[in-house]
């Protein structure tokens, strides 16, 4: 859509504070952004990662639904609610690292709507500083099966929902920046 270069941190079910891979909430996203990558076995590689590196114009983050579905929605009472404190907490460390090793960059962080992990992640952003507020930019994407959809492999999305979500994030760059895409979305 947009001719750039991508990195990608990405492995399933690992959240930013707690995932399927560890609930212990040592070992998570925000940690793995230090290291190079995760191995197949759901380990930090433990060689180190210069994010600095790269000048990121855009940060699109999908991040939470995991912690919530693995932990924090198996929870109850106080413990939830204090679990939803440190999720609020990791997501604005998260944002925090990110934006300041990347002064250019902006973050789209992606949820859907009616999400709680979205929107305890949006109310996380209220605790920053006001001049990284102004480039996290919350982007609702699709559910799974949303708009009779066909759902993906693991009832994750499909590359249906994968597409229209990949619109959202292109439409929420032109509001909020001008940038427009520069080829159309497409199906293969």
């Amino acid at each position: 859509m947009y001719q750039a270069e991508v990195q990608f941190v990405a492995q399933s079910g690992w959240g930013v504070k707690w995932g399927y891979n560890n609930k212990s909430g040592n070992v998570n996203i925000r940690k793995a952004l230090d290291f190079i990558g995760i191995d197949q076995n759901n380990n930090i590689i433990d060689i180190p990662f210069d994010i600095e590196q790269y000048q990121a114009n855009f940060i699109i983050v999908n991040m939470g639904g995991n912690d919530y579905s693995s932990y924090v929605n198996t929870l109850s009472g106080n413990a939830k609610t204090e679990a939803i404190n440190l999720f609020k907490e990791s997501v604005a460390e998260t944002c925090s690292y990110l934006l300041n090793k990347l002064p250019q960059a902006k973050i789209i962080w992606t949820y859907t709507s009616g999400a709680s992990n979205g929107a305890a992640a949006v109310s996380a952003f209220s605790t920053l500083p006001i001049n990284l507020q102004t480039r996290i930019f919350p982007t609702i994407i699709k559910q799974v099966g949303e708009d009779g959809d066909p759902e993906g492999a693991d009832s994750h999305c499909s590359y249906v929902s994968h597409l229209k979500s990949a619109q959202n994030i292109a439409d929420k760059i032109k509001e909020k920046t001008g940038i427009e895409q520069l080829i159309d979305n497409y199906v293969i």
